[in-house]
């Protein structure tokens, strides 16, 4: 095994991704990252690049440094318990700290000293390099009165919703609308719009208070600030980069990276309700031509 193999080995691991999962976040194949990690292929030039911004480390140590030594330095402490700092201040990247361990004297902290203000927030999915989750994202209370039914945002509410949405006497002046099919919950539903594949849908949708428990390439629709109301599959990049990647079933869409500090909620995508029927992705006529072929051929 080559000190690159075992690195992105390492990485990738103690980070809590798949090789799947690595692959998509690096924009390259599974079975690229079996090569790497096997030494049986070796990282373009633009994979590396990746890589290090993935992880925040630079290529010359991830191409020369062992990084798994970084674990026997009891001091370096990347995993404190309590609170994180304010947001001014930013937690240490991976280069930081393989550059402290390389030091050829490195200071000694006295056993009389306190330890440094902690940076990081531990949880039980935390990894070396969680970086400070975001803020806990408004939940909110799905409050039925008499008659129930969930909240309604309609496309004309969107402009609107992203900025009213944490106040609960806007979430109460909402209409509301039943939803009651077996299996289907709905805590809130939203007009689907254009990034959406079927025409004059609503969207059944469930709160996630905790974005960390978000799914790979499941669909959620995400409230921004400035992008509007999103529907999108979603890949979780928290705790590595404190973002989310977002694609489209539609190809028209592209791909992108959305920061977290710009989501105000997340709801995970139950099932949707349409009113219009689809058209048909085959011409009918061109099924009858189709069918008259064929019965000719079977004559012949």
């Amino acid at each position: 095994m080559s000190i690159v193999s075992e690195n992105l080995r390492y990485l990738r691991k103690i980070n809590g991704l798949t090789q799947e999962q690595l692959a998509t976040r690096l924009g390259t194949k599974r079975p690229n990252i079996g090569a790497y990690e096997e030494s049986r292929a070796t990282p373009p030039r633009e994979t590396l690049i990746r890589v290090s911004k993935l992880f925040g480390v630079s290529i010359d140590q991830f191409l020369k440094t062992d990084l798994r030594k970084i674990r026997e330095i009891p001091s370096l402490s990347l995993r404190p318990e309590s609170p994180p700092l304010p947001e001014a201040e930013t937690p240490p990247s991976l280069g930081r700290v393989v550059e402290q361990f390389y030091r050829e004297q490195p200071p000694a902290r006295p056993a009389s000293v306190p330890q440094e203000p902690p940076v990081f927030q531990r949880s039980q999915e935390s990894t070396l390099f969680d970086a400070p989750p975001p803020a806990r994202p408004y939940a909110p209370p799905v409050t039925e009165p008499e008659g129930g039914g969930a909240p309604l945002v309609r496309a004309d509410q969107w402009a609107e919703y992203p900025l009213q949405c944490p106040q609960a006497a806007y979430v109460a002046r909402l209409p509301r609308v039943q939803v009651q099919l077996p299996g289907l919950r709905a805590e809130r539903v939203f007009e689907a719009g254009d990034d959406f594949p079927m025409p004059a849908a609503w969207l059944c949708c469930e709160a996630l208070p905790d974005w960390h428990r978000l799914e790979d390439g499941q669909h959620y629709l995400l409230v921004t600030k400035h992008r509007g109301l999103l529907y999108r599959r979603v890949y979780n990049q928290l705790k590595i980069k404190q973002s989310l990647v977002l694609s489209s079933d539609m190809q028209r869409l592209a791909t992108f990276e959305l920061p977290a500090r710009e989501v105000v909620e997340i709801w995970r995508v139950r099932g949707f309700l349409s009113t219009q029927v689809p058209e048909p992705s085959v011409s009918l006529e061109r099924v009858k031509e189709l069918l008259d072929e064929l019965r000719a051929e079977l004559r012949e």
